[in-house]
């Protein structure tokens, strides 16, 4: 009997969690956006970014990236959910145009304008026109490429892995840790993740500082152990590193062993500071010594 028993996965795989509720922060929860903000600034960064409404605001870097992945995964959803303004609209009309008693023509005919363009277009999200035409290009780039186009026509979007883990800190207390990661494509006949990012410059070793820059490889490894809890076969996981200027190169990689080992040190170093804080319930700035650190001089501060 106990020989046909078999480990349960320590997760689960939700194919269709909705993005408002993945991307709630809580203190004891783990994600690749947390784990940079506690390693690279502070547990006090860290603690003001889950509780801040105003640090969840979506920032014109994190909108293009948005409508990016959309056109390159969902091109059929890119159209029915963005939209351009069309050359020479009008500015939406203002609270005071709004609620005049007596408003003038100019004011009525920007209404009219408004009333009608929304009764039409009111449900898409109004993208720049350099914008619109850059993404499009983009997701163009990565349908041509007869790699990449076979990685984003199939698979399953934006989908959610769930799992606990349990970090020991260096006085044996032991930190159950709440983690999750959102795939923006898994191709499960191939085994394989996939990853959209928009990059300046997509060659090796651009990319690669990119990778090491923006923490990739921690982001790799973090996918990687969601895979092994939530029982998914994982053997490729692959970033789509597109070009956001023409002619948006498009380049498919997968990091090296070296690049792998790195990525789980700085997650083990995340996750071990994200726990000590939780068991200690204290979220330190830079310093949490009683002495005074002293201050060097960057080398450039010595000559010239």
């Amino acid at each position: 009997m106990n020989a046909q028993l078999q480990e349960q996965p320590r997760g689960r795989v939700i194919l269709d969690e909705p993005a408002e509720h993945y991307h709630g922060r809580h203190l004891n929860e783990v994600n690749n956006s947390g784990m940079k903000v506690i390693d690279t600034r502070s547990p006090a960064h860290f603690a003001h970014w889950v509780a801040d409404p105003e640090a969840g605001v979506e920032t014109p870097a994190l909108r293009f990236g948005k409508a990016l992945h959309c056109a390159v995964l969902e091109p059929d959803r890119f159209d029915a959910d963005y939209c351009v303004l069309p050359a020479g609209a009008p500015d939406r009309p203002t609270a005071a145009m709004l609620n005049a008693k007596n408003p003038g023509a100019s004011s009525l005919a920007r209404q009219a304008w408004w009333s009608d363009w929304e009764a039409v277009h009111g449900q898409q999200i109004i993208l720049a026109a350099a914008d619109y035409e850059r993404i499009r290009g983009m997701a163009e780039s990565a349908h041509r490429n007869p790699v990449t186009a076979g990685l984003i026509t199939a698979g399953h979007r934006e989908v959610t892995l769930r799992w606990e883990e349990v970090v020991e800190l260096p006085d044996g207390r032991m930190v159950p840790m709440q983690c999750k990661a959102r795939i923006d494509n898994w191709l499960p006949e191939l085994a394989m993740f996939v990853d959209v990012k928009s990059t300046a410059d997509a060659s090796p070793d651009a990319f690669g500082k990119s990778v090491a820059s923006y923490r990739y490889h921690v982001q790799h490894c973090h996918y990687g152990e969601g895979a092994k809890a939530c029982d998914v076969p994982l053997d490729h996981f692959v970033f789509l590193a597109i070009e956001s200027e023409p002619p948006y190169v498009c380049e498919p990689y997968r990091i090296d062993a070296a690049a792998e080992e790195r990525g789980y040190q700085l997650r083990d170093r995340a996750m071990q500071k994200q726990a000590q804080c939780l068991a200690d319930g204290r979220w330190p700035g830079y310093s949490d010594g009683i002495t005074i650190p002293s201050l060097s001089l960057p080398g450039w501060a010595f000559y010239g």
